[in-house]
């Protein structure tokens, strides 16, 4: 038969193996969450621009394309700044170089992602 003693030990040793493997689990689930947030972050972005960058920063973003409750996207265009002279005058006539500021947040209101592009876009296409 077995001491109590060595009950005892087999016991500590079962739990000791039974929380190792509650910890890896538990770390698991928080690096996929974690993953899945960044991959579903990543994904209204790039709906977001790809809407924006097609359709113009003029129109609001419609349910349709961008189906998810509570989130919103953003775009705001502004004139690209940091351009050298020469850059300047190789785009003339009726275009001119823009920076489109994309963002998308949840539904608290906090920015999730966001990412700047810079188009060359007709004058009549864009009003700032």
């Amino acid at each position: 038969m077995f001491t109590l003693l060595e009950v005892i030990i087999a016991i500590a040793i079962l739990s000791m193996g039974i929380l190792a493997a509650m910890s890896m689990v538990s770390l698991s689930k928080k690096r996929m969450d974690k993953a899945y947030n960044t991959w579903f972050n990543g994904h209204l972005l790039a709906q977001a621009a790809e809407y924006y960058l097609l359709c113009g920063a003029n129109k609001s973003i419609t349910s349709d394309y961008f189906p998810y409750n509570g989130y919103s996207a953003q775009c705001t265009v502004t004139n690209c700044n940091d351009l050298s002279k020469d850059s300047v005058s190789s785009i003339s006539g009726n275009w001119r170089l823009v920076t489109y500021d994309i963002g998308v947040k949840d539904p608290y209101g906090n920015i999730i992602s966001q990412v700047k592009v810079d188009k060359i876009v007709k004058n009549e296409q864009i009003s700032l």
